[in-house]
């Protein structure tokens, strides 16, 4: 099967349209129809619904689109490492994560290994948990950074613990109790919590309910938000009010304050998980440099 055909029908799936699909490959719109056509005469179905005025996709083309993404960046992947083992470059990978939590730690593991591996290309992806998780599974990303509860037993990932803290509350400089410096827990029923959608990180929604509830209460979520960015540039207006790790009471913000939760049993645990058959010697290296920085409970 013609790699281009695959290209074309991912743009016209992305546009519903034949003609800026086709500009965007610099063919005519005739073109871009036929290969399609052909492609559906190859594949034995039809993948869109066409009509005067509206492209649409067939459930069975909604299907191929998935699958056709993963064909395409596999595709690009293998090229641009059997390029870079040309030019001499070697042991690169893909490390996703999600958002500055798991970034913070990243940052410090991948900064000791380039001090060893200085030849080394790490390429980085950031995405919600969910697809992280997708991306390490079908392995178009040979490693990623996430929230325990985000990693599901799945028995083809082998994970790694970096992390392990207390969650504290994290408000606006603005906030009331701003300068308090500590909440007890049941208090926190009385605030405005903005949390992370459960597209964004369905497991970790659960979990985060789940420790309110045992801290006895209910919370009283006001805006669930898609990225994490979103979640502190609401809280930093005064919107609602976040749980981030105890670490964060470190990080420069002149416009967010940090409130320890009193009687809390909320944790928060940081895992680097890889699939058991990947067989990268970039990531392997990376995953001896990952074991330093393990979380040790004997510490």
């Amino acid at each position: 099967m013609d790699i281009r055909k695959i290209r074309y029908f991912i743009s016209v799936a992305e546009t519903l349209n034949f003609t800026r699909a086709a500009r965007r490959h610099y063919i005519s719109q005739t073109a871009m129809s036929q290969q399609i056509a052909l492609l559906e005469e190859e594949l034995g179905v039809i993948l869109f619904e066409r009509s005067t005025n509206k492209v649409k996709l067939t459930n069975a083309g909604s299907f191929f689109l998935k699958e056709a993404v993963v064909i395409v960046e596999k595709l690009e992947y293998a090229v641009l490492q059997t390029r870079k083992i040309a030019q001499g470059s070697c042991s690169s990978f893909t490390c996703g994560y999600s958002d500055p939590i798991e970034l913070d730690i990243l940052r410090t593991i991948a900064d000791s290994y380039l001090q060893e591996y200085p030849n080394a290309d790490i390429r980085f992806d950031e995405q919600n948990f969910s697809i992280l998780l997708e991306k390490v599974n079908n392995g178009t990303c040979d490693v990623a950074f996430f929230p325990e509860s985000e990693i599901w037993n799945l028995q083809d990932i082998r994970k790694l613990t970096l992390y392990l803290d207390k969650i504290i509350l994290a408000v606006s400089r603005n906030h009331p109790k701003a300068r308090l410096g500590k909440i007890p827990a049941i208090e926190v029923a009385n605030e405005k919590i903005i949390m992370l959608s459960q597209e964004a990180g369905p497991n970790n929604y659960k979990t985060m309910l789940q420790y309110c509830r045992k801290d006895g209460y209910e919370p009283n979520i006001v805006e669930l938000v898609p990225t994490f960015d979103m979640l502190m540039l609401l809280v930093e207006l005064n919107r609602g009010v976040c749980f981030v790790p105890n670490t964060w009471r470190n990080k420069a913000n002149d416009k967010l304050a940090f409130l320890e939760i009193e009687g809390t049993t909320h944790m928060i645990t940081i895992e680097m998980a890889w699939r058991k058959d990947n067989k990268n010697e970039g990531l392997k290296a990376f995953i001896e440099v990952a074991k330093r920085f393990a979380y040790n409970e004997t510490v």
